[in-house]
């Protein structure tokens, strides 16, 4: 039965290529029960026993501590085993047992040790009894000397001396010089730390054979309690009513090392109910949802697990915005060309949060807490290139988007790159947003080519690619059947089926740099620089002579479809554009905005309201009726914050387009270098028609029918 060394290698091997399985290991045997002290040479026998969660058949492996190894056979889980031993030398031996089910995996760990103690000839030497449990004072005072009592019996009458083990960072006492067996020890300790202590003693007889530890004595070390410092309280600076729940975070220190609890006060008469207790020093979050406008005083108490209370923190001022007001903006020091998606993106603290991603052209990736203003990540590599198209957002939160450099990138909810494509760079600026189906992608740029991409989660391969006879500008788009429409920037529209083949292909006789809009009916909507507006129906026909801006104006600005089915978009010469249902315009419009380009896709509204961005970064809501509900310089809402520069243009004077949240707040860049939330109402909400804003949809998908 007895095996070597090399066997228990074998199994720990075995324990390796086990990980990952579904069947679990058995459970750690018990602490081998047997005699504690034997001659050498005699043969002893030696018990232990485990269960199996899967009930399979165990086996057990006995250390002898001597060189010396023993397997069993396999037997029922539960039931207990024997194995006898004799040690050839004196001395004291830790015997433990191991078990390992009939599938090949270890228990996680050897049982508790039993020591043996092996002597010359027949005198067997027991170890003492365990010590009685120490007597003492159950409370006392840290800095102060506290004394225990105890006493222990060996079972030989051998003398015994006692160590006590204090219960704080591993203290213990000297041990003590020999008593008579049965004499009762003291011995004292200052504590340094205020809470329970457990007071535990063990023996060790003439010979040195070691009992097993005393049942603990419970002590509570007291001390005067200092209450925590004044709290800090961080979190944003405005917000909307009825809108998310805004986080705030408190954080105090104590000087005594306490657990802390908060109570936020929100300023508008609610507080909060005492957070759960947490180490001091780390910042504890609660949320409110405020009902009504105004400036709120927000304020955090701090409270220790002893119950002192500290001071009330600074005040931190809140306000509550009304429409039209910019409730944050964050400044990036570059131009942004890129328009904003929402996405989901985890924070430092690993929870997901509803975010503003986007494009920057200084070559970072952006993410921002919609709620919150604070940046997420910012992410981009050594080689990157100016982001001069938006990010597309699929189902799993992964972003796509194309680089100045020649690549599409993939980056996961954390900011991470999962992929390039393609591995080498061309420097051929992919440009349009990409568009999305499913794990298939849909990119181009100035290669002069659609490219359909698939995305196996750590990489892309092409699936197919197809020649434009001009680069591309405009972002592909997907249809309700499913049909991809690409626009280069020759002037031609293309129309492909699921199957690639080619529906249709209608030249706009100019150049085409905003994105297609698809109607329910397959009709395509979309702009050229030479001033003319074109819907061309699902079969690749005009449905009516192309609208014609007079004088001439470039249209940059991609459609959108209100639910009437009016078209809007804006145009170079400032004004903003509504055609009706034949392509002319509807009274009262167009409505001259402004002396800027209006190269911003609106974003229409639930309630009617249209958005609208103009080169001078202001931002305008427009009613259906014409007439303008308001406007917002973007600036940052804090005095000496605006970057005066000039803007410089982006790719063929592209400007950001704004994007609606679930709560009516607008999300916009400007061109020359933020980010901006804009308070909306309640009921501006995206309106749900067709195609509502830039690339369909908040996640910039390009793909009909995709919310």
């Amino acid at each position: 039965m007895r095996k070597n060394l090399a066997l228990v290698s074998v199994l720990f091997a075995v324990l390796v290529l086990a990980v990952g399985c579904k069947n679990k290991p058995p459970d750690i045997p018990t602490k081998p029960a047997g005699p504690g002290s034997l001659s050498r040479d005699s043969t002893a026998s030696y018990l232990t026993v485990t269960t199996d969660p899967n009930r399979d058949q165990v086996l057990y492996i006995f250390d002898w501590a001597d060189d010396g190894y023993d397997t069993t056979d396999f037997s029922a889980s539960g039931d207990t085993v024997s194995v006898g031993h004799a040690w050839t030398d004196t001395g004291f031996y830790a015997v433990r047992a191991r078990a390992k089910d009939s599938r090949g995996l270890l228990s996680i760990a050897w049982s508790d040790t039993h020591l043996v103690h092996v002597t010359v000839g027949s005198s067997v030497n027991n170890p003492p009894d365990p010590p009685e449990t120490p007597t003492g004072p159950d409370t006392g005072w840290v800095n102060e000397y506290q004394a225990f009592s105890t006493s222990a019996t060996d079972p030989d009458g051998d003398s015994v001396r006692i160590q006590f083990i204090w219960g704080e960072d591993g203290r213990t006492s000297y041990w003590g010089a020999l008593a008579p067996s049965g004499t009762g020890v003291t011995d004292s300790v200052t504590y340094f730390k205020r809470g329970v202590k457990y007071v535990r003693a063990v023996a060790m007889d003439k010979d040195s054979a070691v009992s097993d530890t005393s049942p603990p004595k419970v002590f509570f070390a007291n001390k005067t309690n200092t209450a925590p410092g004044k709290p800090t309280l961080t979190g944003p600076n405005r917000g909307i009513k009825n809108g998310p729940h805004y986080r705030f975070y408190g954080n105090a220190w104590d000087p005594d090392g306490d657990n802390v609890q908060y109570k936020f006060f929100w300023g508008d008469g609610g507080s909060s109910d005492w957070t759960s207790f947490n180490p001091h020093g780390i910042p504890v979050m609660d949320s409110w949802r405020y009902s009504a406008e105004g400036t709120f005083s927000l304020r955090v108490i701090a409270r220790d697990q002893f119950g002192a209370v500290s001071e009330t923190s600074d005040v931190k001022t809140f306000q509550v915005v009304g429409e039209g007001t910019v409730i944050w903006g964050i400044l990036f020091g570059d131009e942004i060309v890129s328009s904003p998606a929402l996405a989901p993106v985890l924070n430092s603290r690993g929870e997901t949060r509803p975010s503003v991603v986007i494009g920057i052209t200084n070559g970072y990736l952006a993410a921002i807490d919609a709620y919150q203003a604070e940046i997420l990540y910012q992410t981009g590599e050594e080689d990157f290139e100016p982001f001069n198209c938006s990010p597309a957002i699929g189902a799993d939160g992964t972003v796509f988007i194309g680089n100045e450099n020649g690549a599409v990138y993939a980056y996961n909810t954390a900011g991470q790159m999962k992929w390039q494509f393609p591995d080498t760079l061309s420097g051929d600026d992919m440009g349009g947003t990409p568009a999305i189906d499913g794990n298939h992608i849909y990119v181009g740029g100035e290669n002069w080519h659609i490219q359909q991409l698939r995305d196996d989660g750590t990489g892309a391969v092409e699936v197919w690619s197809y020649p434009l006879r001009e680069e591309l500008n405009a972002s592909p788009v997907l249809g309700p059947s499913g049909n991809l429409i690409v626009c280069d920037d020759s002037g031609y529209v293309y129309s492909f089926a699921p199957d690639h083949s080619v529906n249709w292909v209608f030249n706009t006789h100019g150049n085409i740099t905003c994105s297609p809009a698809i109607g329910s009916d397959g009709t395509v909507y979309v702009g050229t620089e030479q001033s003319k507006m074109y819907a061309i129906t699902a079969n690749g026909s005009q449905a009516w002579p192309p609208y014609e801006i007079i004088p001439p104006t470039s249209i940059i600005s991609s459609p959108v479809i209100g639910a009437d089915g009016s078209i809007y978009f804006g145009a170079d010469d400032g004004a903003m554009y509504r055609l009706g249902a034949t392509g002319q315009p509807v009274p009262n419009w167009p409505v001259e905005l402004t002396l800027s380009d209006v190269s911003s896709t609106p974003a229409l509204c639930a309630d009617g309201i249209i958005y609208v961005a103009a080169e001078n970064d202001t931002m305008y809501a427009v009613r259906e009726n014409g007439t303008v509900a308001w406007s917002v310089a973007l600036q940052v809402p804090v005095p000496g914050k605006r970057n005066p520069g000039q803007r410089r243009f982006g790719v063929d004077d592209l400007l950001p387009s704004p994007v609606i949240d679930q709560y009516g707040i607008i999300y916009i860049a400007s061109g020359y270098d933020g980010v901006f939330a804009i308070a909306g109402r309640a009921t501006g909400t995206l309106a749900q028609t067709a195609w509502p804003m830039f690339h369909h949809d908040i996640h910039h998908t390009g793909k009909s029918g995709a919310w």
